[in-house]
C-alpha cells in the first residue's frame, strides 16, 4: 500500500477530453501503482529483520508474511485484468469516436490518420513539446 502513492508521479503523455469514457492518464496511474504492489520480496527481508530485532511477535510476523505473500500472488492477476479492462475501454472509445462510422455528423469529411516517426537526439521534455505542438495545430494523438 505504501507504493500506491507513486502513481501521483506518473507524467501525463496524452490529453484527456472532458467527458470521455477512456482516460489514458488514469490508466497509466492505476497500472503503475498496481505494478509496484506486485514487488513484495523486500518486505519479507524487512519483516524478518524486525522479527530478529524483537520489534514484533512471531504471530505479527506470520500475519505480515501472509499479507505480503497474498499481495505478491494476487497483484499480477489484478494487474492483468486491469490492463484488459483499459484495453477494452480504449477500443470502445475508438469505436465510438470513429468518424467514418459516425457518417452524418461529419458531412462527408473523412479523417486522415498519420504515423509520425521522429528521429532526433533524445532530451528531457521532448515528448511533452511534441504533444504541445500537435495540440497547437489542432491535431489529436491517438494511441494504438
Amino acid at each position: 500500500a505504501a507504493k500506491l502513492p507513486l502513481a501521483f508521479y506518473v507524467p501525463q503523455f496524452e490529453d484527456v477530453k472532458k467527458g470521455a469514457s477512456y482516460n489514458p492518464f488514469l490508466r497509466d496511474r492505476l497500472i503503475t501503482a498496481l505494478a509496484m504492489t506486485c514487488r513484495g520480496e523486500f518486505s519479507f527481508i524487512i519483516a524478518a529483520f524486525a522479527l530478529g530485532e524483537g520489534m514484533f511477535t512471531a504471530q505479527m510476523y506470520a500475519a505480515i508474511v501472509w499479507a505480503v505473500l497474498l499481495s505478491c500472488i494476487s497483484s499480477p492477476f489484478m494487474l492483468l485484468n486491469l490492463i484488459k479492462y483499459f484495453n477494452k475501454k480504449q477500443l470502445d472509445y475508438l469505436a465510438s469516436t470513429n468518424p467514418i462510422k459516425l457518417g452524418g455528423k461529419n458531412k462527408g469529411v473523412t479523417p486522415l490518420f498519420l504515423h509520425v516517426k521522429v528521429k532526433a537526439p533524445a532530451f528531457g521534455g521532448m515528448q511533452e513539446q511534441f504533444r504541445q505542438i500537435v495540440n497547437e495545430l489542432g491535431l489529436e494523438v491517438v494511441e494504438r
